[in-house]
């Protein structure tokens, strides 16, 4: 089981994935401060490594402008966005396999 620092970066990257809340790019400097403490296990909790890069380069995961409420309301759309998805990919192979059986029932009743 994750612990409560894992859970939350999890939740930030998550966050961040959605674009819920805002990736900032490190400074050279702040790259170089961070180096150090991934090194020694010891990254803020908003601090994570780009894996795009070939050297240490890290990003921050900050909260938008947005308030809870308007987080919730938006979580609430892409939900109902993802549901809406779901319901037309079922009515697609409803469709197919409605008309697959009717054309079986048709060929196989023109075949006696």
């Amino acid at each position: 089981m994750l612990n409560m620092e894992s859970q939350k970066r999890v939740l930030l990257k998550s966050l961040e994935n959605n674009k819920i809340c805002i990736r900032e790019n490190c400074s050279d400097e702040e790259n170089k401060e961070y180096s150090e403490l991934f090194n020694d296990y010891k990254l803020p909790l908003e601090v994570f490594i780009d894996e795009n890069y070939t050297e240490n380069h890290f990003y921050k995961i900050s909260k938008s402008d947005l308030t809870d409420d308007e987080i919730k309301i938006l979580i609430a759309l892409k939900q109902s966005d993802n549901i809406k998805t779901i319901k037309n990919c079922l009515v697609y192979f409803v469709v197919i396999s409605v008309l697959s059986i009717i054309a079986g029932i048709i060929i196989f009743a023109s075949s006696h």
